[in-house]
């Protein structure tokens, strides 16, 4: 079983939030603001990879991003950012600024609500599992 934790509140350095919609602004966007349920499908997911101790879209059967979408109640347009390894959110986003497919998902125009979340597993506390999920 999964350590998990929705994302704390956060030095100014560390705040998703911030981050993001710094980013956003930067390039045109208007602001993402945090969304429960995709906390949620973010934490699932999260939890998902750490147990399993992989980082994909589809960590098992009957767990891919659209079946996950459903169980979730998101409709419309989505997207999905994952990594792992990192230990903070300003590392982790860091990776996600650095790849052309999760940073076009940061900025994507018709987004405007997101969730983060992350998880650990047992076998290695330290290393941390990474999601957020974004949606229209």
């Amino acid at each position: 079983m999964s350590a998990t934790g929705l994302i704390p509140a956060f030095a100014d350095d560390e705040d998703p939030t911030k981050l993001i919609n710094a980013l956003r602004s930067q390039n045109g966007q208007g602001p993402l603001q945090p969304d429960k349920q995709l906390e949620k499908m973010a934490q699932d997911q999260a939890n998902l990879m750490a147990d399993a101790q992989k980082v994909a879209h589809t960590v098992s059967f009957g767990n891919d991003f659209v079946t996950r979408l459903r169980k979730f109640g998101i409709h419309g347009a989505a997207g999905e950012n994952l990594c792992a390894g990192r230990s903070t959110v300003a590392a982790a986003y860091n990776v996600w600024m650095n790849s052309p497919g999760h940073r076009s998902n940061m900025l994507y125009p018709s987004f405007h609500y997101y969730g983060l979340a992350k998880a650990t597993s047992p076998k290695r506390p330290n290393y941390v599992y990474w999601a957020i999920e974004f949606k229209r």
